[in-house]
């Protein structure tokens, strides 16, 4: 018995052994029928893998016999020009391995190397040949088509009536650089399609704004809706190479797109917004320009008189100064209040879920940014308290990011949210209690909810951090909150008969001479003015200083 075991695995070693040797033999007639990789002709647009950076080919063969991730390669080499945005990352006429490029395709052949039944084999080859079979049924089903960095030169090839579901469009980070060529696609695309993405490419504007467009954009950016047509969701053209405003127009009006509700032209170096934008782009409702060289809101004063605009991100921009005049959009209640004026009642609940906007509304502001809740300003040049409470007389305002600013940049973390949310009252009314998820009336600031027990301890921070300094320095919103604000009223009237007042837990008590406020400091929520001259808790976080 012993003996026949070893036998038998004498028998398979050996059966192993002839196996492997035939191994070769069977790769190498694999490789005999595969189709021997194309050469990459000299000036041929080539793509970084990796690296995402473009050039032209100056010679070289693209995946020689190579696979996908470099199995089986021959270690082929190719020189590249590499374009002027590309030096940071490669150097100039630098080699390099044939499997880290892919050479230009149109949308079949970028298509092809994604889903084609071949696609596994070669993906950097330089062309994608017609044979490859892309499953008819897998394109009617798509939704998304995403093709970021795919080497795409054209979105021609593929009849868009392959794609009859097509609702999202990415084709960022490529190299396209026909505006016609985005265009027609658009116009033959299906009409579900509702977002595109081209950012990342170098478009050339080959295209000119038809006259139809040209009277639309002519006219008045409160003017009755526009008519009929395709609607798109977003359009993205982020760091699109020699954008313009001009360009961004004329693809609109060339693909048909006479509703769009979303626009991102971030990085593409505008310094403002042209009165054109107010007719041509009457739906738009979110506008991102963050990274762009805008300087003013006079430049992009057009979107102030777009009704439906109500998210605007002006993120990494050097605007600095006011939206709007000293007295444009103040309250006119007979008292000489700002509308940023909000009164409490009680221990810090709004007077009702909208605060004092009423008499925003009523000025003369009323019309500019009526609709706009969103506003982003990180990185920006905001140096003025002054220009900060211009943002309380928004209307609608509910959700305000300001970070980064060369305002707060010497204050904590803890002092920058406390002032912010005092100087803006539009942004933080609303709110019950300590709640700080769940609740449609809370407004945000930097994305966090604010609360109407973190709005009274604000206004109480915001009324001890300026006392302590000058008269002279303390802003219009100083006065206001210190008149409209209850306890602030029994607080000053108590350091005006020299008995003072403590505040614990949002009540006010006597204060008793020598172990005055014990209680409250113990909770951390005691706050004394006497004569004249208010302490807290607070004072022990670090304030930092404002200049």
């Amino acid at each position: 018995m012993k003996e026949w075991i070893r036998q038998q695995k004498l028998a398979a070693k050996a059966a192993q052994a002839t196996a492997a040797a035939a191994e070769p033999d069977a790769a190498a007639a694999a490789a005999a029928a595969r189709p021997s990789a194309p050469l990459l002709e000299a000036g041929q647009r080539v793509q970084h893998r990796r690296l995402r950076c473009c050039g032209r080919a100056l010679h070289g063969e693209v995946g020689a016999g190579g696979g996908a991730g470099g199995e089986g390669t021959s270690g082929a080499r190719v020189a590249v020009q590499w374009d002027a945005a590309a030096l940071a990352h490669v150097q100039a006429d630098a080699e390099v391995d044939a499997d880290d490029v892919s050479a230009q395709c149109n949308l079949r052949g970028a298509v092809s190397r994604k889903y084609g039944d071949d696609s596994a084999d070669g993906p950097s080859a330089a062309a994608v040949p017609a044979e490859i079979a892309v499953d008819a049924a897998l394109l009617a089903r798509l939704r998304t088509l995403e093709l970021r960095a795919s080497a795409l030169a054209s979105l021609e090839g593929l009849d868009a009536g392959a794609l009859p579901n097509l609702q999202t469009l990415d084709v960022s980070c490529n190299l396209l650089t026909s505006l016609a060529g985005v265009a027609a696609f658009l116009v033959a695309a299906a009409p579900t399609l509702s977002s595109v993405n081209i950012s990342d490419n170098t478009l050339l504007c080959d295209v000119q704004l038809p006259p139809a467009a040209a009277a639309a954009a002519a006219a008045p950016a409160d003017s009755c809706a526009p008519p009929p047509g395709r609607r798109l969701d977003v359009l993205a053209m982020n760091n699109v190479g020699n954008c313009s405003w001009e360009m961004v127009l004329a693809l609109v009006a060339a693909a048909g797109c006479t509703a769009v509700r979303e626009v991102s032209l971030c990085d593409n170096g505008f310094t403002g917004v042209p009165a054109a934008v107010g007719g041509s782009l009457q739906s738009l409702e979110t506008v991102r320009l963050d990274g762009n060289r805008i300087e003013s809101w006079e430049s992009i004063s057009v979107l102030s008189r777009m009704r439906h605009i109500a998210r605007l991100s002006l993120n990494r921009n050097p605007l600095c100064g006011s939206w709007c005049d000293d007295r444009e959009g103040e309250e006119t209640d007979g008292h000489g209040g700002e509308a940023g004026g909000h009164v409490e009642k009680g221990e810090g609940a709004p007077a009702d879920g909208d605060g004092d906007q009423g008499g925003a509304q009523a000025a003369g502001g009323a019309r500019r940014y009526s609709a706009l809740r969103s506003l982003s300003l990180n990185g920006t040049r905001i140096s003025a308290w002054a220009q900060v409470d211009a943002l309380a007389r928004l209307p609608s305002l509910r959700d305000v990011r300001l970070q980064e600013l060369e305002l707060t940049r010497t204050l904590s973390a803890e002092a920058q949210r406390m002032l912010l949310i005092a100087h803006l009252p539009n942004v933080s009314s609303g709110g019950k209690g300590r709640q700080t998820v769940g609740s449609e009336t809370c407004g945000l600031l930097n994305g966090s909810m604010i609360t109407a027990n973190e709005r009274r301890d604000a206004h109480r921070f915001f009324l001890e951090y300026w006392e302590q300094l000058p008269a002279s320095e303390r802003p219009v919103r100083y006065a206001t909150l210190l008149r409209d604000d209850p306890i602030a009223k029994r607080l000053a009237n108590a350091a005006q008969d020299g008995s003072g007042l403590a505040v614990v837990g949002g009540a006010c008590r006597p204060h008793a001479a020598g172990g005055a406020g014990a209680a409250g400091d113990a909770a951390g929520e005691h706050a004394v003015l006497h004569d004249g001259v208010m302490s807290s808790s607070f004072g022990a976080r670090g304030l930092g200083r404002c200049e």
